[in-house]
């Protein structure tokens, strides 16, 4: 049976998640419109703010930047003159702002991964129950997308129970994981040590000893 190394199952877990943040911007930086359409539906984006929401941050934002003479002049101007305004450069540029991007990036990461380890367990054969528990997904979710993407995958019924040596060494792995791993993090990574095993052949194993005995003990028990 083929076991990969808890190291090296970390390792392609965590992949490059750190490399992103070196070149993080720190600063928003401003970015010059130079097509006339894209000036137009900024103005417009303004103008809106400061006519419908009199208590809008960006309003608010504009007040306290611009003198109230221009803030009048710009909620009262015709589509004629706006056309006009933007047809050059206007002082209107789009900020960006680089923490906020990358929080957002980072964010997309996230759920991007969570999506590939939920479609990882459940090619992986894990039980609904499991899935359902890490995931927060319903039953009927993991069912629908199993015959979606793994329809060959099969966790119903009793799972084959590993000899003892090999039960032994999925125990002594899973410990060798410890408590710090979230639970869901935990099994992927004994998957990934485990290759060969169907998920649910694994939960087989590690539910059918008491939690401290899996965890902190030498030699784990049986019921």
């Amino acid at each position: 049976m083929e076991r990969i190394s808890v190291d090296q199952a970390r390792c392609e877990r965590s992949g490059a998640s750190g490399r992103a943040e070196d070149g993080m911007a720190r600063l928003s930086v401003p970015v010059g419109v130079s097509d006339q359409a894209t000036r137009m539906f900024l103005l417009t984006r303004v103008v809106a703010a400061l006519i419908e929401s009199e208590n809008s941050a960006l309003a608010d934002h504009l007040r306290a930047g611009l003198p109230p003479e221009i803030v009048d002049r710009l909620r009262s101007l015709p589509l004629s003159e706006a056309l006009h305004f933007t047809g050059g450069d206007c002082g209107i540029f789009i900020a960006i702002d680089g923490p906020a991007l990358h929080r957002q990036l980072a964010r997309l990461d996230r759920l991007q991964a969570d999506r590939r380890q939920y479609e990882y367990f459940v090619r992986g054969g894990a039980s609904p129950q499991l899935i359902s528990r890490l995931f927060s997904v319903s039953h009927s979710d993991v069912r629908r997308l199993r015959k979606l993407i793994a329809p060959a995958t099969s966790s119903g019924g009793r799972p084959k129970v590993p000899q003892d040596s090999l039960r032994d060494l999925i125990l002594t792995t899973w410990r060798e994981l410890g408590v710090q791993q979230s639970e869901r993090d935990r099994y992927y990574l004994l998957s990934m040590a485990f290759p060969a095993l169907p998920i649910v052949c694994l939960e087989s194993v590690v539910e059918d000893v008491p939690p401290a005995s899996a965890d902190e003990q030498g030699r784990p028990g049986r019921h």
